[in-house]
């Protein structure tokens, strides 16, 4: 008696939640089952010491049929476990109808456009209410497979991991790289010019004809003007044709031409 009391002082020390009853919400019952199993791990109660801890945390209406159905298992030779318990108890306050739609709704659950952590999330909470289906670590790695991404599950099916956290470990880290992208190296510079071939030659060509021009018309050194041949300054003869008898202006060549 003395190690119950205090098995119950410890457990009552972690605050677990109590429940009436008198929510319209089923999945209210799940909820608050799910957390007295978090408390009876952290405690590592025995089976016996669960139902009696779960008993405290029963109040109202819930109490009084709750007792009613632990007297009747009793009188007919079968004591409650914490397994028939919870059949007991969800076979009153989550219908059969509502676990088969959560069933249904496991067995067809996707990732579509969630992460993967948010899909483990959903993953972990409908599973509860198919454990048939997760029952070993092969059977759940292939279901949390089976619900990912076409282009995740190409790339996971690969490992053949054995056990569901591996699984969901590699899908998190293909996940993460395949979310990089490599950061671009921006374009401050102005790409050069390069001239066209033909543009090279016609300038080197225009240089050469500039250069055997002035190499060709010098400064004469008895006019002092750039010219080429014989400079005509001071005779009688056309310093276009180069014969006496009239000027440049009126040279014949420069009419005929």
């Amino acid at each position: 008696m003395a190690d119950t009391t205090r098995t119950i002082e410890q457990f009552r020390k972690l605050r677990p939640s109590y429940f009436k009853g008198d929510t319209s919400d089923p999945l209210k019952a799940t909820e608050w089952i799910r957390e007295l199993e978090k408390n009876f791990t952290l405690l590592n109660l025995t089976d016996a010491q669960k139902v009696v801890c779960a008993t405290y945390q029963l109040q109202g209406k819930v109490d009084d049929w709750w007792q009613f159905a632990h007297r009747i298992k009793e009188r007919d030779g079968q004591p409650l476990t914490w397994a028939r318990s919870q059949e007991v108890f969800y076979k009153k306050y989550f219908p059969t109808s509502l676990r088969q739609r959560k069933e249904e709704e496991f067995l067809t659950l996707e990732q579509h456009n969630l992460s993967v952590m948010d899909y483990e999330l959903k993953f972990e909470d409908l599973s509860k209410f198919a454990p048939h289906l997760v029952d070993t670590e092969e059977r759940k790695a292939r279901q949390f497979e089976r619900g990912l991404r076409s282009d995740l599950k190409r790339i996971i099916a690969a490992f053949k991991c054995p056990t569901y956290a591996e699984v969901v470990k590699r899908a998190q880290i293909v996940e993460d790289n395949s979310r990089f992208v490599p950061p671009s190296v921006p374009n401050t510079q102005k790409k050069r010019s390069h001239p066209h071939p033909t543009q090279n030659y016609d300038n080197h060509s225009k240089q050469q004809r500039t250069t055997y021009h002035h190499q060709e018309r010098t400064v004469c050194p008895k006019c002092k003007k750039p010219h080429s041949g014989e400079c005509m300054a001071g005779s009688n003869a056309c310093f276009r044709c180069g014969k006496e008898g009239h000027m440049a202006k009126d040279c014949p060549e420069q009419k005929n031409n």
